[in-house]
């Protein structure tokens, strides 16, 4: 599965990815990442943006984590469109018609 993950970032150039689980944010972000301590803070790797956040699957196990996680993933929106705003208010600088 990594190469294949691999292979897509690789395509699709992401700003952002978000891994789901501890197994997902110690091959992508650290071999000691913690979900529960570490869940939403972002890490800068080769210009892309990666945070843990919580597992599905360990949301339906404990779901008092569930807002934690909610703020995780509204953290990785806003993160978005704060890329996109900046972005398009450079191509409107320059000229370009959107």
């Amino acid at each position: 599965c990594i190469e294949w993950l691999r292979n897509q970032t690789a395509l699709m150039h992401p700003k952002i990815i978000v891994c789901l689980g501890r197994v997902a944010a110690t091959i992508l972000i650290d071999k000691g990442f913690k979900v529960t301590r570490q869940h939403g803070e972002w890490f800068n790797k080769d210009g892309v943006w990666y945070m843990g956040t919580f597992h599905p699957a360990a949301l339906l196990r404990n779901p008092h984590n569930k807002p934690d996680a909610f703020e995780d993933m509204l953290a990785a929106i806003l993160r978005q469109y704060d890329d996109t705003t900046e972005k398009m208010a450079k191509l409107k600088a320059e000229g370009t018609e959107l």
